[in-house]
């Protein structure tokens, strides 16, 4: 990351984002999540968790694999940091969509996280 590749006066939180501490693990053994924790000019310590969730299908290997993201993503929510979840979810955000259900239960009701699609 760096300066120039923030448009200033957009996220002046970020823009004067100092790494004094970078910490990576990857714990998802499908490779599917990687995690970062990054320290702000504030000492206020952020988890960067990016995901590249399976391609929905109502299979058990799915819901298996989704699962082990969800808990790796759970093990990262509850050091006590601000989390920022980036990544490729692979479904739809509507209630009738299996995966959204899934993350909902873990993402919305138990750490308060709001998900919204980011297409472009």
């Amino acid at each position: 990351m760096s300066g120039g590749e923030y448009v200033q006066g957009e996220c002046p939180d970020l823009v004067s984002v100092k790494l004094t501490l970078l910490l990576i693990g990857r714990r998802a053994s499908s490779g599917r999540c990687l995690s970062l924790t990054m320290t702000l000019d504030s000492g206020q310590l952020v988890d960067i968790v990016t995901v590249y969730f399976p391609c929905f299908s109502s299979s058990v290997e799915y819901s298996a694999e989704l699962n082990e993201c969800l808990s790796f993503i759970e093990d990262v929510c509850t050091n006590g940091h601000n989390v920022i979840l980036l990544g490729d979810m692979n479904f739809e955000c509507i209630l009738s969509n299996a995966g959204f259900r899934q993350c909902e239960n873990v993402l919305c009701l138990r750490f308060s996280f709001f998900l919204t699609l980011c297409a472009l």
